[in-house]
């Protein structure tokens, strides 16, 4: 009985092994990939930033990698507008758009505004302290856990294009509220 019971485990220890990729078995899972695929970026939400030159408030809303929204654009100059349109792609980490502006949508008549770029999107997450420095106590009030802090949310890059006073290429950077 003992001899059937060491064969019947060595037996198992073989078929775990290959079922594990352990083994000599190799070829793809029945089950599909075994990592998770890369969900987009959220860029939902207003945006707020700009240039030395030009400044910009995006509200933005996100289906997928899709991203569309509305723009206000100001220039240097005293240029601006309120009725824009942002839409754009979410790659990675990488936003591509495009911003219109008709005539007719800015301060002053006749202009039009058009702005491309790529931005690239970064998310920082502040770091939880959750041990006291060396040698100091804990408050007893503390709570039984404690909740992470916000993360903040940058996008920055080059745009071109051309607003009322001519063409442009600059570098921009927008926080998200």
């Amino acid at each position: 009985m003992y001899r059937n019971f060491l064969s019947l485990m060595a037996g198992a220890v073989v078929l775990m092994q290959c079922a594990c990729g352990s083994g000599s078995v190799t070829g793809p899972s029945p089950f599909g990939s075994s990592s998770p695929s890369a969900l987009p970026m959220r860029l939902a939400g207003t945006w707020r930033g700009g240039s030395s030159n030009m400044s910009f408030v995006w509200q933005l809303s996100q289906v997928g990698q899709s991203i569309a929204g509305t723009s206000r654009i100001a220039g240097k100059g005293g240029w601006s507008g309120s009725e824009g349109r942002v839409v754009g792609t979410i790659d990675g980490s990488t936003f591509v758009f495009d911003e219109t502006h008709a005539p007719g949508t800015l301060s002053v008549a006749g202009c039009s505004a058009e702005v491309h770029g790529t931005l690239r999107v970064n998310v920082i997450t502040p770091p939880v302290n959750t041990r006291p420095p060396s040698g100091e106590r804990p408050p007893v009030s503390l709570p039984p856990f404690s909740l992470p802090p916000s993360a903040t949310a940058s996008m920055s890059g080059s745009v071109s294009g051309h607003g009322c006073t001519g063409d442009f290429d600059t570098t921009i950077l927008l926080h998200r509220d």
